[in-house]
């Protein structure tokens, strides 16, 4: 029996060995590159890599929690002697993913510090790992996925976001999101709602996908997941004029509102029980889409001039004379995610008369509504 076992665990290494060398290669390319970019070398890690009193502080208060109760909502360490309880904060609901990562973290390591400091650091390479998946199962060639999947794990926006907003820079399954829309719009078997259906692994996929979407990025990435669905619906839909197209989509926002509801229910119980706080969070209301907003000129514009004397003046010149700078400077893209964000513009203008180019025209449709979405006005 063990034999049985031990010798088709040794046939699939051989069949796959390119895809697990694959794959480490990504995050060896990752993992440097967070050790020079955050000078990791002979660092302590049991120091937070940022504490700035800030968002930075809800992280370690999460660790804490994790570390002395089950789970996140509730702790008897704050707001003494009362105990504090966090099920009017919904964003200690919509994380779910990132707080059993960081759980995990604690239970091995036992100390708050190097786990916030490790759960920040495995997001890239989650980021990463997750991109090659979804590229290799869009057949994508080995070495291109193993590239541009090392670029998505080291994107600025990752490093600029920082332990401040550790939920935003747990963005690894974005991929997902964009495989689904790819999944609806090239394949027929996948989400056809017939006698095969609990047949198709992918079907079971893609509502997986969708649970763990919902339960990442506070809302900010089910929103966004849910738009591009919508994007794709209605791109097919117009190409083919056929409305099932338009079902997919909608079964798999249906799923995605569900998983967010039922992350929500703690919190939709306590107010139940106890009445509404409509102090506990406030935001500013619709005039922070202006304030806030994606420029689409800082997609292109570093922070910094990586010491080139030229583009830092012309950085300085450009943030000197603006309106509303603040946390949107982290829309930099970085310099190949600007070379393919170029490219897929382009596509918008060329026949998409194959498959391939069909389906760099959806990207860059998606790309498209996208930064329409995101831009200020």
């Amino acid at each position: 029996m063990k034999d049985t076992i031990m010798g088709k665990v040794g046939k699939h290494f051989a069949l796959n060995w390119k895809e697990y060398a694959s794959a480490a290669a990504v995050i060896v390319i990752i993992v440097l590159a967070q050790i020079c970019g955050f000078d990791l070398w002979g660092r302590d890690l049991t120091y937070p890599l940022r504490y700035d009193g800030m968002d930075d502080i809800s992280v370690l208060v999460d660790a804490k929690t994790l570390q002395q109760n089950a789970w996140v909502l509730s702790t008897d360490r704050l707001g003494v002697p009362y105990g504090t309880s966090f099920t009017d904060f919904s964003a200690n609901m919509l994380n779910n993913v990132g707080a059993v990562v960081l759980k995990i973290f604690v239970m091995i390591t036992q100390n708050v510090g190097l786990a916030a400091n490790l759960t920040f650091l495995s997001a890239f390479v989650f980021a990463g790992l997750v991109s090659y998946f979804v590229m290799r199962e869009l057949k994508v060639a080995n070495w291109i996925a193993v590239l541009a999947s090392a670029v998505f794990g080291t994107l600025p926006y990752l490093a600029f976001r920082s332990l401040s907003h550790i939920v935003l820079v747990e963005c690894y399954f974005i991929p997902l999101s964009v495989l689904l829309c790819i999944w609806i719009y090239e394949r027929d078997d996948v989400l056809c709602f017939n006698r095969k259906f609990f047949k198709n692994p992918r079907n079971y996929l893609a509502i997986l996908f969708t649970l763990l979407i919902a339960n990442n990025g506070i809302a900010y990435y089910p929103f966004f997941t849910c738009y591009l669905l919508v994007v794709t619906a209605f791109s097919k839909v117009v190409k083919t004029k056929k409305l099932r197209y338009a079902a997919k989509s909608v079964v798999l926002i249906a799923c995605i509102c569900f998983f967010l509801v039922m992350s929500l229910l703690p919190g939709m119980i306590y107010t139940w029980q106890h009445g509404s706080n409509d102090s506990a969070v406030v935001r500013g209301g619709f005039p922070e889409t202006e304030v806030y907003g994606l420029k689409i000129i800082q997609m292109f514009i570093p922070i910094g001039g990586h010491g080139i004397d030229l583009i830092q003046r012309a950085i300085n010149a450009y943030n000197g004379y603006t309106y509303f700078l603040n946390e949107n400077i982290m829309s930099y893209l970085g310099i190949m995610a600007i070379v393919g964000f170029i490219m897929l513009m382009a596509i918008l203008f060329m026949r998409q008369n194959n498959t391939f180019m069909q389906r760099l025209g959806l990207l860059a449709e998606m790309d498209l509504m996208l930064v329409l979405l995101g831009t200020t006005g």
